[in-house]
């Protein structure tokens, strides 16, 4: 991995109050941030700069069918079994 490149993990989908939520997390080396879809709310920042920020927001909502369909892939329990 180079030292620059930032890294996008999804988590499975759950639902709170019926609606379908999940989280993007974007890492570069020490750097992390959260954001919850479907609203775009930075929940955690550490290291990212605001115009960095505002570039993941942006990429997020261009990239949320791709990033909703990576979403609906991951089986938790498989993840658990290691299977």
């Amino acid at each position: 991995m180079k030292e620059n490149e930032i890294r996008m993990q999804v988590s499975a989908g759950s639902k709170k109050d019926g609606k379908r939520q999940l989280y993007v997390l974007y890492t570069r080396g020490k750097d992390s941030a959260e954001i919850r879809l479907p609203d775009y709310k930075l929940m955690d920042n550490s290291g990212f700069t605001q115009d960095e920020i505002g570039q993941l927001v942006e990429y997020t909502r261009k990239s949320q069918d791709n990033i909703l369909a990576m979403s609906k892939e991951i089986n938790p329990i498989k993840a658990i079994m290691k299977v």
